[in-house]
């Protein structure tokens, strides 16, 4: 490959890494503050309700508005599980985006130096479509760059990037569960998640993204999946795949 390509991947990967580090510390500060509010209120003894209306100005209320008034043990419950909840699957939905737009543009990249795509509107076409999936299970945009980027030399990575691809595009299914269903697996989504979690390899099998959630049909997200989220998408996606392309950038056939 382009070694002038390869580095500008190179940062954007690199770029989309650090991200996802600002977006975990935003997302650890403010698991922190719901910590430190549940304990607030643990401590008090008075008799207390929160509405959650009750700070609103007045030009902004509803013609109708609701008041909820939340009493301390209503409150202590759901600081310690809906909101926390909701913070995990923010956490988990933002990783998709910073993560998709990235893989996207690195697939725009590899294409704009491709000659067989240089039409501006042929290369948009495709970036449309990088996540369909094809009959042999993969994705455009893997597909494309496990083979016609560059990277189909190296072998011994190639199951390894293939995996990861795979391993991706649960995590796409997850959110899709959580962006559009309320969590819940439709039949779809949950034929498309049986069938990435059959392509792995019997070893890694049982701690593939899909076996959480496949016998519950349903996603719920707890403070370990996030850390695990963390981990995977830096160690298991975008180094590896940065790697990949660094490779291929000293292949003796690189241009």
């Amino acid at each position: 490959m382009n070694p002038d390509l390869v580095q500008q991947i190179e940062a954007k990967l690199v770029r989309a890494a650090n991200e996802l580090a600002d977006l975990y510390s935003r997302t650890a500060l403010a698991l922190n503050a719901l910590e430190v509010t549940s304990k607030h209120y643990e401590a008090r003894n008075d008799l207390l309700a929160l509405n959650t209306e009750g700070k609103l100005p007045a030009y902004l209320r509803l013609p109708q508005e609701r008041t909820t008034h939340i009493a301390r043990d209503a409150l202590l419950e759901r600081y310690r599980g809906v909101v926390p909840q909701y913070e995990h699957e923010n956490y988990f939905i933002r990783v998709v985006s910073i993560v998709d737009a990235c893989i996207e543009d690195t697939y725009e990249a590899c294409l704009g130096s491709d000659s067989s795509t240089v039409r501006k509107g042929h290369i948009a076409s495709k970036v449309r479509s990088a996540w369909a999936t094809g009959d042999d299970g993969l994705t455009e945009v893997a597909k494309y760059i496990l083979a016609i980027a560059g990277l189909q030399p190296f072998a011994d990575r190639r199951l390894v990037l293939e995996t990861t691809f795979d391993g991706y595009c649960e995590i796409r299914e997850i959110r899709h569960a959580l962006v559009h269903n309320a969590g819940k697996l439709a039949p779809k989504r949950r034929d498309r998640l049986l069938q990435l979690h059959n392509r792995l390899p019997e070893d890694i099998r049982r701690h593939s993204w899909a076996t959480r959630f496949l016998e519950a049909d349903s996603v719920e997200l707890d403070l370990e999946a996030v850390l695990t989220m963390r981990k995977w998408t830096h160690d298991f996606f975008l180094m590896p795949l940065r790697d990949a392309f660094t490779a291929a950038a000293h292949a003796p056939n690189a241009a």
